[in-house]
């Protein structure tokens, strides 16, 4: 028995809190990530910054374990992957839209970045062949060590979304 708690707080930013409650009288440990997926102007336009010698699990190779060692992770075919133990912040840029996004974290460890890729992405029926190239996956979470909570303990963790501001020409 528990109770997941979110807030949404939205202003020059935006910050996703969540608390986990253990209501029962037995431990229990779980896995949890918030499932952010950003609209991109196409994914050969994206990059990743921060996990440059981050150890990481790559899905698509039998769970083959890695470290990181591009400056910028970029995307040229199915992508899944769990980033452990990543230092704050990490950042999204997509220069198609000239933009930046900086994704900071507390208590989430892990970062998964997933983009299908054509052939996948044609035999998920909630997605559809021509939707890879829009979106980039970049959740935030505790996936490689799940969380245990103790009885009546309280767990919590925020993640912050926030676009550096370019100053005016």
């Amino acid at each position: 028995e528990f109770e997941a708690v979110y807030t949404f707080t939205l202003s020059a930013k935006l910050e996703i809190q969540m608390q986990v409650i253990n209501l029962g009288s037995s431990s229990f440990d779980f896995q949890t990530a918030f499932h952010t997926y950003f609209t991109v102007s196409h994914i050969k336009n994206v990059s990743i910054m921060g996990l440059k010698e981050v150890k990481y699990i790559d899905k698509t190779k039998q769970n083959e374990k890695s470290v990181e060692s591009r400056n910028a992770v970029v995307f040229s075919e199915e992508t899944d992957r769990v980033y452990m133990s990543v230092p704050d912040p990490v950042t999204l840029a997509d220069k198609g839209k000239d933009t930046s996004l900086e994704i900071k974290n507390t208590h989430l460890p892990d970062i998964v970045t997933w983009n299908p890729w054509a052939d996948k992405a044609k035999a998920m029926s909630d997605l559809g062949a021509d939707a890879y190239p829009q979106f980039v996956c970049v959740e935030a979470g505790v996936i490689n060590e799940p969380q245990i909570l103790s009885p009546q303990e309280t767990w919590a963790c925020s993640m912050i979304l926030e676009s550096p501001i370019r100053p005016s020409l």
